[in-house]
């Protein structure tokens, strides 16, 4: 964030610059640019020498005063390119307040940032005659700006929550829990923890594959969330493990609680009770033997899935494009153009100017009805074919009528155009779009006769960097967010939604290459055992150790994901199955806590899950056969010491996996 203040407040200066009044000016004019220009200057300053530690109060107070130099500036200047650029900027300094602040703190710092400068604009002369000769198109940058607030304020929101959700099924990870549980306790009434062991789930990701699987338990937590109490909390604890947490006066109402989450969940669980009086962990600690218990009574497989929504591994969009609240701001901005258009067209005495801005206008209320149609769906060509739209327009009106209106919203419109490619395309893809929108509605308005004349480049210029800043602000955010919505919380291993991103083109790239590309599913011994005996920290403390020693082991372009709670998937690409096959069993020499794997090579157009589903199926033959080495040998304790059963394992025959 401080990188963006930085460019925020140099684009103010260079937007100040042209405006020192030249030689016979008004000594005010000339000390209101200064005074602006030192204000940004020691912004500037204040946030590169504090760098990371520049505290976020700071960066209000240099947002508010650079607000107030430029309502100081403004207020003197007289011609109409030094009040047409300050208003382009509140879109950058919405933006740093979204990014920076919770939701209600920056609306209002954004708030006085408008408010701030529209006090400098209304005080000077010059603008209210503007005002009254293009009211829309202030109206227009305003709007620009409150969407780039919410879009950034949104995008901050999902960086926190993502950080505390687990991806997959929505509920709270073990931070979030954490962090959630300090609220909980101060209501009324006990704190009940419920541990939660969902009954075969193993079972369905080795029959019907791992997507069934997911589907399972995005559809018990979403049932459960229905019947669990207000302020309630469900996390999720390992692969299908669960707590809830929740208040009841005692432990009758907790176990009618219970009673009604298991009548609304739509798959068979285990379930141990035992009251908060410590730490989450030794309440979970506590509800285990109930809950193993209950396992023991019943064992149930959960039925499949009858329309497994793979969105989450399949989907074309990214991270952001599938949430309903960003269709929602694209909308709002189809909407805004839509008016924008309609606007230039009954303001005009040009019947051809009338007939490019209402087609403009159409299709921009076109683009906002898709986009609350549409809601998750929505289209990607969409936007490209509103672009090429925007563009043509702004280049017809410059070489057909020379509307400055329509233009000048063209050119206020051009940083949300940015925000919403950002969203909804890769970086590459984005900054191409964005590139070339750029270039074809600046040379449109560079070819008017007459805005140039009037406005100067620096509105346009101004636009186009602050497109370009918001632009490389959306991608490194979505990119952050992805990394955080891909990846496992405990281990830093990718999660299943960051394998089936990555997984189709490692298979591709292979394939392009003609190179071998295996597939390891790896399952510790025990683990239950472990976290039985020595509790969840002493089983949290083996993943991370053994998600260190792979990555230290393995190359860079190897890849390291967690599928479950003990389970996790290694992808070595160009290392066939004997290769995988030596390299696994020398890391599994090496292992602190003993582990078992299966192999499988990816065949030729072969898909993820079935691919998968072979390494899972040599993984089970290897520790089918070792049972049965076992039992030979009259050994069949699976509570023996971590490093005693891996050394007895250790003698056993490794299974080949060499078909389906």
């Amino acid at each position: 964030m401080t990188a963006i203040g930085c460019a925020f407040v140099g684009i103010v200066i260079a937007t100040l610059l042209p405006a020192i009044p030249q030689e016979g000016a008004r000594p005010a004019e000339t000390a209101a640019a200064w005074f602006a220009i030192l204000v940004c200057l020691s912004v500037v300053v204040g946030a590169l020498c504090a760098g990371r530690r520049f505290p976020d109060r700071a960066g209000a107070v240099g947002i508010v005063a650079t607000a107030l130099a430029i309502g100081v500036g403004v207020a003197s200047v007289q011609t109409p390119e030094s009040f047409v650029s300050p208003v382009l900027l509140v879109p950058v300094a919405a933006a740093y307040a979204g990014w920076t602040f919770p939701p209600v703190q920056a609306r209002a710092l954004a708030g006085v940032v408008v408010v701030v400068i529209s006090a400098g604009l209304l005080s000077n002369a010059t603008f209210r005659d503007a005002l009254a000769a293009y009211p829309w198109g202030i109206v227009f940058g305003y709007i620009v700006s409150f969407i780039v607030a919410e879009l950034s304020i949104a995008l901050a929101e999902d960086m926190r929550s993502y950080s505390l959700v687990d991806p997959l099924t929505g509920a709270l990870n073990r931070r979030g829990l954490a962090r959630r549980m300090r609220e909980l306790r101060r209501r009324s009434g006990r704190v009940w923890i419920v541990a939660v062991d969902l009954n075969g789930l193993k079972v369905v990701n080795d029959r019907r594959g791992h997507a069934q699987g997911d589907q399972v338990l995005r559809e018990s937590v979403t049932g459960w969330a229905r019947a669990l109490p207000e302020g309630g909390l469900i996390a999720r604890w390992g692969g299908d493990e669960f707590v809830w947490a929740f208040s009841a006066p005692d432990e009758e109402s907790a176990r009618g609680v219970i009673a009604r989450m298991r009548a609304a969940s739509p798959h068979a669980f285990a379930a141990g009770l035992a009251p908060l009086a410590t730490t989450v962990d030794a309440a979970v600690r506590a509800a285990d033997p109930e809950l193993y218990a209950a396992k023991r009574a019943g064992e149930g497989v959960p039925r499949a899935a009858e329309s497994p929504d793979d969105a989450l591994a399949a989907s074309r969009f990214g991270v952001l494009a599938r949430q309903t609240k960003y269709t929602r701001l694209w909308f709002v901005a189809g909407l805004a153009f839509a008016t924008s258009a309609y606007t230039a067209a009954f303001a005009t005495d040009s019947p051809v100017g009338a007939a490019i801005s209402t087609v403009n206008g159409s299709v921009s209320l076109v683009f906002a009805a898709t986009a609350a149609l549409a809601g998750r769906r929505f289209p990607r060509a969409a936007v490209v074919v509103w672009i090429a739209v925007l563009a043509s327009a702004a280049t017809a009106h410059a070489l057909l009528t020379d509307q400055r209106g329509a233009l000048l919203h063209a050119v206020f419109g051009m940083p949300l155009i940015a925000v919403v490619v950002a969203t909804l395309f890769a970086p590459r893809a984005a900054r191409t779009i964005v590139a070339v929108f750029l270039a074809a509605l600046g040379g449109a308005v560079l070819m008017a006769p007459t805005f140039v004349s009037t406005l100067g480049n620096g509105p346009l210029l101004v636009s186009a960097a602050t497109a370009w800043l918001l632009l490389e602000v959306v991608v490194a955010s979505s990119a952050s967010l992805r990394r955080t919505a891909s990846s496992d919380p405990l281990t830093g291993a990718l999660n299943r939604l960051g394998l089936a991103h990555t997984m189709p083109r490692l298979e591709a790239r292979a394939r392009h290459r003609r190179a071998p590309l295996s597939v390891v599913a790896i399952d510790f011994d025990h683990f239950k055992v472990l976290n039985d005996t020595q509790g969840h920290t002493r089983g949290d403390a083996a993943l991370r150790e053994a998600v260190a020693q792979w990555r230290a082991d393995l190359r860079a372009g190897d890849l390291i994901a967690r599928v479950g709670g003990d389970e996790f998937v290694v992808v070595l690409p160009g290392a066939d199955e004997s290769a995988a096959e030596h390299l696994m069993a020398r890391l599994r020499d090496g292992a602190a806590d003993p582990w078992t794997w299966g192999v499988a090579e990816v065949s030729r157009d072969e898909g993820v899950d079935h691919v998968l589903h072979r390494a899972d199926q040599a993984l089970g033959a290897r520790k089918a056969l070792r049972g049965t080495a076992r039992a030979a040998h009259g050994s069949a304790d699976t509570q023996l010491p971590a490093r005693d059963a891996s050394e007895r394992e250790r003698g056993a025959p490794l299974p080949r996996q060499s078909g389906g």
